[in-house]
């Protein structure tokens, strides 16, 4: 990525859905840097070879960036990294703790080239898993029998010989049917598959160059996972598959989960968000935090602009319209840049700004009408109803997954409405 020269450059620079790597070093602003230096100490000095830390926060909040930063000169001495974006084979609508496991077991046996002797692993823990289904079915009732011979020459129909293979994984995401009759298969016994993750992880740490390494694991976009089912069976009915893998291991996890979190078992846990209003739930003070915030967000623009291109005022608007979500500002001064070039100009002015704003806020406004009721709730407390029924916690939850809602937890948890839609809030409230 370059400095944008003109406002054609931005429309690259400013996408929203495209993290920073290491190859951007010149462009990185350390938004998170105090949590991020306490976090790199932790893990140089961590004993435990199956150690987890989990990191939450809004989507859009550059935790992917930040996690791409994580690694050092210090940290790489010790560790070689491997980091895995889990979207890129997993549905966040249809997750499930098997295909977490096996995209694991995937990207480590692809880093350590040794794919084909994954596949064959895998097979062989299919045929011992069938195995099992066959005398767990001689022994059970008729009925039970009856079914379970159904499935095993169901499986054996259709899945026979080397079911798991390249051609499997690389349609996985899109191919329903394959995905249930993986997990089907892999579900007769979890545990044997976590024990062949492990060796595959043992494996590449024998085998790798860097063998004096220990392996560590950067599972990203876990956090995106929507489907409350999936979330339950991933981070709270399965954790401890994810926990005993073998090395150390980040993981991200969805901001609205954290709730049923522990503190006390749960205390490696890192938030990552950035506010750009003061928590309303606690007395008037002098809030260092919130003013170095606003500075960073504007860093993020002017880093990846020449000076000149964008007015001071436009960037204040855009910074405090963003609600310190990351994505959120690039998007606005993407949206700004676009509404500039419509009228031929050569840099984005306030005017832009509020026309970017105009875009997105339509993009969210329906949403929100049809929340109204959680909507008004966040906009006039910031906070839950003191006893919410099952559908506000749902809405709420909802509402925080597609960013009409922003969660903090600096202290006294709070939210805040997207100040996108805060004037079509208070418009609906009035009705």
């Amino acid at each position: 990525m370059e400095k944008c020269k003109n406002l054609e450059d931005i429309t690259g620079a400013f996408d929203g859905q495209r993290p920073l790597t290491q190859n951007d070093k010149d462009f990185y602003v350390k938004i998170y840097d105090d949590k991020l230096c306490e976090l790199r100490i932790e893990i140089y000095n961590n004993k435990i070879p199956s150690k987890t830390f989990y990191i939450c926060g809004q989507l859009g909040n550059g935790k992917s960036t930040a996690m791409a930063f994580i690694p050092d000169t210090k940290l790489c001495t010790k560790f070689d990294f491997l980091s895995i974006g889990c979207s890129e084979l997993i549905q966040d609508d249809d997750t499930d703790i098997v295909d977490l496991l096996l995209f694991i077991g995937l990207k480590v046996a692809e880093k350590g080239k040794f794919l084909d002797e994954y596949y064959d692993e895998l097979n062989k823990l299919k045929e011992l898993n069938l195995g099992k289904l066959e005398h767990v079915t001689e022994s059970s009732t008729n009925s039970e029998a009856k079914i379970g011979v159904e499935a095993r020459s169901g499986f054996k129909a259709s899945y026979f010989g080397a079911f798991f293979n390249a051609s499997l994984f690389a349609g996985y995401k899109i191919n329903k049917n394959d995905r249930e009759a993986v997990r089907k298969i892999l579900y007769i016994d979890k545990t044997e598959l976590k024990k062949l993750i492990n060796d595959i992880i043992h494996r590449y740490e024998e085998t790798s160059s860097k063998s004096e390494k220990q392996l560590f694991l950067i599972l990203d976009d876990l956090e995106k996972i929507k489907n409350a089912i999936d979330i339950e069976n991933i981070f709270f009915r399965n954790v401890n598959l994810l926990e005993s893998l073998e090395c150390p291991k980040i993981i991200t996890i969805p901001i609205f989960a954290i709730r049923d979190y522990s503190t006390s078992s749960k205390p490696d846990l890192l938030n990552l968000t950035t506010r750009v209003t003061t928590n309303p739930l606690i007395d008037a003070h002098q809030d260092d935090e919130l003013i170095e915030n606003i500075k960073k967000l504007r860093e993020i623009v002017l880093n990846r602009v020449e000076s000149g291109l964008i007015d001071d005022d436009a960037i204040e608007l855009a910074v405090m319209q963003s609600g310190g979500n990351i994505r959120q500002l690039l998007n606005i001064v993407y949206r700004a840049a676009i509404n500039a070039m419509r009228y031929e100009a050569t840099k984005v002015i306030k005017s832009n700004v509020e026309a970017g704003v105009q875009n997105l806020k339509n993009n969210l406004a329906m949403s929100a009408a049809n929340r109204i009721k959680i909507l008004r709730q966040i906009h006039n407390k910031h906070k839950q109803f003191d006893e919410p029924s099952t559908d506000d916690q749902a809405s709420l939850n909802n509402c925080v997954k597609e960013n009409l809602v922003f969660s903090y937890h600096n202290g006294e948890p709070w939210y805040e409405v997207n100040p996108l839609i805060k004037n079509t809030v208070e418009v609906y409230s009035k009705n």
